[in-house]
């Protein structure tokens, strides 16, 4: 859009070219096993990184929020089309979180941007038994959808929290 006062001196106007609606990927996750060594496909907020230690399966796991304490939420988000023929949605977790949940916790939520409904995958969660977790959610093939892996800390020095997430794909 281009606006000109129709004043005779200063004619106003925009050319424009190549003009493209970026849309979600449509091949499903992009490095749901963080494979790449990053965060590649994925925006991140607050103290992430992917790790080459403790990986559920592969060499690659994100850690988000800290081995030292950190304060408040850190995640990961990706936004996707769910290809056809697929129906659910699927990661696991491990948890370090030596605190209880009223202070520190991992969460994950799956928003349907189609129908503008979301549904937490994993409810607040504050575990320390060293275990992976895996956790699902159904989805629809052809709606877009943003997923978002949290990890809550309360910047209390004596009990870092932290998550693991790994191997994030549509079955």
């Amino acid at each position: 859009m281009s606006h000109d006062d129709n004043y005779a001196t200063d004619p106003t106007f925009a050319l424009f070219d190549d003009v493209v609606i970026a849309a979600a990927p449509t091949g499903g996750i992009t490095n749901g096993g963080f494979e790449t060594g990053t965060f590649s496909g994925w925006t991140t907020a607050g103290t992430t990184s992917v790790i080459g230690t403790g990986a559920h399966s592969g060499t690659f796991t994100a850690r988000i929020g800290g081995t030292s304490a950190t304060s408040g939420d850190s995640n990961t988000v990706q936004t996707f089309v769910v290809p056809s023929g697929k129906t659910q949605l699927a990661f696991w977790y491990k948890l370090t979180c030596p605190d209880t949940v009223t202070y520190d916790w991992a969460t994950v939520t799956l928003n349907d941007n189609t129908t503008g409904t979301t549904t937490t995958v994993l409810p607040k969660t504050c575990t320390n038994n060293g275990l992976w977790v895996q956790r699902t959610a159904a989805v629809i093939a052809g709606h877009s959808y943003t997923l978002t892996l949290i990890s809550h800390d309360d910047n209390y020095a004596a009990d870092p929290t932290f998550a693991l997430y790994d191997d994030v794909v549509l079955n």
